[in-house]
């Protein structure tokens, strides 16, 4: 808990993509532990540079939770929305926070698939799909459905719900 570590990237063929002194993250503190924590929150983010994301990082923040809406995708086709999840995680100044700072997320409805749009929304699974492979949270939904998380940084813990998968579905 609480230690700094360095990190590369490197392909198959071994040659190294990222690293070096700007390329570390530090672990989360102990579970429980008492202390001063500092999580950065937001949604409704377009894919294009915004201060806030560097703001962020120089204000302190330990984690980044986006709440959806991150980015706006409107579609539920899979390669539109790996291509929105991609475009929305290479803005530089948000590639700056994510490359040192542990993020987690939720969805609402325009990353979902479109606007308003509920558990009836015909491709929901290709939305999911992208998420997962994109957002690196520790769990997703139960078994094939859903997104809903929750996780601990310290002595916080934090449930991020899935307002779409499910809304709407019921008898």
């Amino acid at each position: 808990p609480g230690t700094r570590y360095g990190y590369q990237i490197i392909d198959e063929d071994k040659q190294v993509l990222a690293g070096g002194d700007d390329c570390h993250f530090t672990t989360a503190p102990k579970a429980g532990e008492s202390g001063k924590v500092c999580l950065a929150f937001g949604s409704c983010a377009r894919t294009k540079p915004l201060k806030l994301w560097q703001q962020m990082a120089d204000e302190g923040a330990q984690g980044l939770v986006l709440l959806g809406d991150t980015p706006y995708i409107d579609s539920t086709d899979l390669q539109v929305q790996r291509d929105k999840h991609r475009a929305f995680l290479q803005v530089p100044e948000l590639a700056g926070l994510l490359r040192n700072t542990p993020t987690w997320g939720t969805w609402d409805d325009h990353d979902f698939g479109k606007n308003d749009s509920d558990g009836n929304l015909p491709g929901k699974e290709n939305a999911r799909q992208a998420f997962l492979e994109y957002r690196a949270n520790e769990n997703y939904g139960h078994g094939d459905e859903g997104i809903y998380t929750k996780f601990r940084y310290g002595a916080i813990e934090v449930f991020l719900l899935d307002t779409r998968w499910f809304a709407r579905t019921g008898p």
